[in-house]
């Protein structure tokens, strides 16, 4: 697939990602009283932050393959290239450090 297509396909991903979660956490407005909008939508609102925060963590969890698919196709996947891959401290999450042979790019996270 052409690096096009690799960002197409992850685009179209999270897209259908965001709008499920927005889906989901609309649905929530469905128990809200009208007459008592803060006490109920405060009884909603662990549930809400469970949808946000599991839809956070699964579009972050995708960024890795996504990369990887990238680094593929443009021949760089390789420890020998002008990118360097490793864990980085400054992103623990990913663990993946991004850094560019040139010097008027910054690193990545």
């Amino acid at each position: 697939m052409s690096a096009t297509g690799i960002a197409a396909a992850h685009q179209t991903q999270q897209t259908a990602l965001a709008a499920a979660t927005a889906a989901a956490t609309a649905g929530l407005w469905q128990h809200v009283d009208p007459a008592a909008v803060a006490v109920s939508w405060a009884q909603q609102l662990p549930a809400a932050v469970a949808v946000v925060s599991g839809a956070q963590q699964f579009a972050a969890a995708a960024a890795d393959p996504y990369l990887e698919e990238l680094l593929d196709e443009y021949d760089l996947a390789d420890a020998g290239s002008s990118w360097t891959r490793g864990r980085s401290p400054a992103s623990p999450r990913t663990g993946v450090r991004w850094r560019r042979c040139c010097s008027n790019r910054r690193s990545r996270p």
